[in-house]
């Protein structure tokens, strides 16, 4: 009998202790899982704000791929030999008038390669708020033929074409030549801003070979 009370005892005993553990097992399941769902909220808010940081970085650069200069004057093409032409770039705003034209196959000592030279005088008003080069007022203009639209550079030539002093400031002009060498043609076709859309308005003078000097 009392051996049967021990066994009893003993195993309640035994029964308590497996009940205890399976209790704090099932309590520490929940604990984890409890944190591997808060975990993974976090993870998912995260991820939210680098969406939304990411899609503000987007925003942010197509707004400034976007942005312009501001509004710009229209082209003005088809401009003849004594008739000015106002420009706005991004980097400056001036006139520019086509005060004369030369045409020569040959300029000193120096005679065309491609058929003749073509001497175009011209005067920059500065009507911006900083000084600004010629050249770089330039830097966009060639002259082509009415047979032929690829344009052709200008260049210097010693005693011909000389560089322009380097700066315009505000509201001061300045007159100078550009020398372009290239084919014969019967019409030429002056153009800036060519190719440099949003960035500046285009312009074009147009003369015959008549008209030149």
């Amino acid at each position: 009998m009392k051996r049967t009370w021990i066994k009893f005892i003993i195993l309640a005993l035994i029964s308590s202790t497996l009940l205890v553990a399976c209790s704090g097992k099932e309590d520490n399941s929940e604990v984890v899982s409890g944190g591997n769902s808060i975990t993974e909220k976090d993870n998912s808010n995260d991820e939210l704000a680098e969406e939304v940081s990411f899609d503000k970085d987007r925003e942010t650069n197509t707004v400034s791929s976007t942005s312009t200069i501001g509004d710009l004057p229209d082209d003005q093409l088809g401009l003849a030999i004594g008739d000015t032409a106002i420009v706005k770039s991004n980097f400056s705003e001036h006139e520019i008038t086509l005060n004369s034209v030369e045409i020569k196959e040959q300029v000193d000592d120096t005679a065309s390669e491609l058929g003749n030279f073509v001497i175009v005088n011209l005067t920059v008003l500065n009507t911006g708020d900083e000084a600004v080069a010629a050249a770089d007022i330039f830097s966009s203009t060639d002259l082509s033929s009415i047979d032929n639209s690829s344009g052709f550079p200008w260049y210097y030539i010693e005693g011909v074409a000389e560089e322009w002093p380097v700066d315009i400031n505000p509201g001061e002009s300045q007159t100078g030549v550009l020398l372009f060498d290239m084919e014969v043609s019967d019409q030429y076709i002056l153009t800036d801003g060519e190719f440099l859309e949003g960035l500046t308005n285009k312009i074009s003078f147009e003369f015959t070979r008549e008209e030149a000097n």
